[in-house]
């Protein structure tokens, strides 16, 4: 039995008397009184510790954690505006924040326990915000925003022995036109008010998932607890069992021997102890020594571990390939199998994005409101760089881009397509952006180009073959 199964059978009750013992502490969904699904949910502090603890000791629950941390630990925020640029990095690069460092562990804790909370203290003289770090366990309780019950307000944390317990204010937008807010302070001499309308104000983030719409977040672990202890145990059991084969015990067997030789016999041998490896036995036909070992069937046990893999693995979201639970494995199979999982690890990333963006938003509204950065600024905006999920085939990119350049030629030359089209398809399918000054690069490269090349560039598109016939003297590619 899981743990999951040992606490709920410990917490269930009102048991009727017609359940037999075997099913005592559990009730069919569609039989419950009230015809409503009341399940007894696992205390959300309980949860949090087996999860910590799973993480620790299981070795299939930390990785099943860290795959989206692999993919996702290091970001890269580019913005439009130097003066915005200079903001970021000096929030993201701070030895306080050091978000090089603690990102990666932030997301990890998001996906192991299913909530973030990032305290956040604002410097009175300019606005430079430090991130801190609370415990998922330490929460209290969370309130919903009054009007939109899909926003958190409040966090509230346990109260210390004597104390009253600390409350956070959710970090939000603000779109209230007669909204406030107090910056600065008296000691430092700008105190003053100001309008919260169109920034981001509060004391801490919070982030949650697995939690549909309202209520605190939830590890997305939870649904395969049971199986991962379950994979535990059946693996210990088959290690157990290899170490049964090797073990092994003799048997005697003295013909036409009586009672009293026999005894005489065991006693003899458990005197001298059993026979050591490379010891000598000379005896006669009337006795008989065998090695007996067990024989267990281990294949059956095998077989059902990549099973239960491939279970979690589902529940998780991640491929038969990742969890080395796929029985035939080939280049061919991996990438179609592997492409749910991606695309869920796509969503995984898309929402760290998020979290990372909402950050950003608020070191940068922090920074006008306090000066740092001018409230006329226009261009404030940031794009979120995550790494690559997939390495692209080289090869065959290499032959699609090959093809449709072949393709484009065709289409220009034949006035069913123009070059802005062509290159639009080319960039996309090669997954690049296009720079916005090409045209004037060819230019300049045809100017600095030798005379061979500037031959080529002048030949119509429709005439060009872009394959390499030949290669010139000084290196370059000619055309036929």
């Amino acid at each position: 039995m899981g743990w999951l199964q040992q606490i709920r059978r410990a917490w269930s009750g009102n048991v009727s008397e017609s359940i037999s013992l075997e099913d005592q502490g559990y009730r069919r969904i569609t039989t419950t009184p009230d015809n409503r699904l009341n399940l007894n949910p696992l205390d959300q502090d309980t949860i949090l510790r087996v999860v910590r603890t799973l993480y620790q000791l299981n070795p299939g629950a930390r990785r099943l954690t860290e795959i989206p941390v692999d993919y996702g630990y290091h970001a890269t925020i580019r913005a439009e505006n130097n003066k915005v640029q200079d903001v970021i990095d000096t929030f993201w690069h701070s030895p306080i924040n050091d978000m090089s460092r603690y990102m990666g562990q932030y997301i990890e804790s998001y996906g192991l326990f299913g909530e973030l909370l990032l305290p956040v203290y604002v410097n009175p003289q300019n606005g430079f915000v430090k991130v801190t770090y609370e415990e998922p366990g330490e929460i209290g309780k969370i309130e919903g925003y009054k009007e939109d019950k899909r926003l958190i307000d409040v966090v509230e944390m346990k109260a210390e022995p004597g104390k009253e317990p600390k409350r956070y204010k959710v970090i939000r937008y603000i779109d209230d036109a007669l909204a406030t807010i107090n910056i600065g302070t008296m000691e430092a001499g700008n105190f003053k008010q100001v309008k919260a309308d169109g920034y981001r104000v509060g004391d801490a983030f919070y982030f949650r998932q697995c939690h549909l719409v309202t209520g605190r977040g939830r590890p997305p672990m939870e649904p395969i607890i049971d199986w991962l202890d379950a994979h535990d145990h059946a693996l210990f059991d088959q290690l157990r069992n290899v170490a049964l084969q090797a073990a092994h015990v003799w048997d005697v067997t003295l013909k036409g021997a009586g009672e009293d030789k026999i005894a005489a016999k065991a006693q003899k041998i458990r005197e001298e102890g059993p026979m050591k490896p490379g010891t000598v036995k000379i005896h006669n036909e009337n006795e008989i020594w065998e090695a007996k070992c067990p024989q267990i069937e281990s294949r059956i046990a095998t077989e059902l571990l990549v099973q239960v893999r491939k279970y979690f693995g589902l529940g998780m979201g991640k491929s038969e390939t990742w969890l080395a639970a796929a029985e035939d494995v080939n280049r061919a199979t991996s990438l179609s199998a592997d492409q749910p999982p991606l695309r869920h690890l796509e969503q995984q990333l898309f929402v760290e994005q998020l979290l990372i963006r909402d950050i950003i938003e608020f070191v940068i509204d922090q920074a006008i409101l306090y000066g740092t950065l001018p409230s006329s600024i226009e261009d404030r905006g940031f794009e979120v760089v995550m790494p690559d999920i997939a390495t692209a085939d080289n090869r065959l990119t290499a032959e699609s881009l090959k093809l449709l350049g072949e393709a484009m030629s065709i289409a220009i030359g034949e006035q069913l397509a123009d070059v802005d089209t062509g290159r639009a398809l080319f960039y996309t399918m090669a997954n690049m952006d296009m720079p916005k000054d090409l045209d004037e690069k060819f230019e300049k490269q045809e100017q600095m180009a030798p005379s061979q090349y500037i031959a080529k560039q002048q030949t119509p598109i429709g005439d060009r073959s872009y394959q390499q016939q030949k290669v010139g003297v000084d290196g370059l590619p000619t055309i036929k």
